[in-house]
């Protein structure tokens, strides 16, 4: 009987546990959830959903070795700036990761997303990957005065403030982009003279 509960216990670790990166996967997460909504159930939490970007061009421009490598990088990172113990972090899927704990009001999320910022700073800056990590993050903060809320609820609005910041980032880049490309396409005329 103790052979089996200890079988049994090896059984639900590996089966909540993403195989590459080895934080929660989504099975873990809503256990995790349920779990911290008894505990903190009276508390606000933040719900951060970070999606990276340019996964495929690693994959397609590096491979996918190193595209795996910069998946568990960002595990890593999330991972590592957990503030205390009520969080916890998993792969959502593919390259979007989920971030969750006790969280009391918009500057302390403000700084755990500035955490998070300057460690894949400090990550790009060690030259690990021959690729920079990036990631588009949004996040909301749940109240327990909004029981009609459930956590599918909350993941999705997280998830629409990424994907608006995702596409405001890729907005600004265009336009970068094509700022420089003017620039240089602004060259003097042959034979003409610059005044000095």
């Amino acid at each position: 009987l103790e052979e089996l509960r200890s079988k049994n216990e090896i059984l639900n670790f590996v089966s909540e546990r993403d195989e590459l990166t080895q934080i929660k996967n989504r099975r873990g997460f809503m256990e995790q959830a349920m779990k911290m909504n008894r505990i903190y159930k009276n508390r606000k939490a933040i719900i951060l959903f970070a999606d990276m970007d340019g996964l495929k061009k690693i994959n397609d421009t590096y491979g996918h070795e190193v595209g795996d490598a910069a998946i568990k990088a960002m595990a890593l990172i999330l991972n590592d700036v957990k503030p205390d113990s009520s969080f916890f972090c998993l792969r959502y899927g593919g390259d979007e990761f989920l971030l969750m704990g006790s969280c009391d009001n918009e500057d302390e999320a403000a700084n755990i997303q500035k955490q998070i910022e300057k460690k894949i700073d400090a990550y790009n800056s060690s030259g690990m990957l021959p690729a920079a990590l990036s990631a588009s993050i949004g996040h909301i903060i749940s109240s327990p005065d909004e029981p009609q809320m459930v956590m599918e609820d909350y993941i999705r609005t997280a998830d629409k403030m990424m994907y608006r910041i995702k596409q405001e980032r890729k907005r600004d880049f265009r336009w970068r982009k094509r700022k420089v490309t003017t620039g240089m396409s602004q060259k003097p005329a042959a034979g003409s003279t610059q005044s000095s």
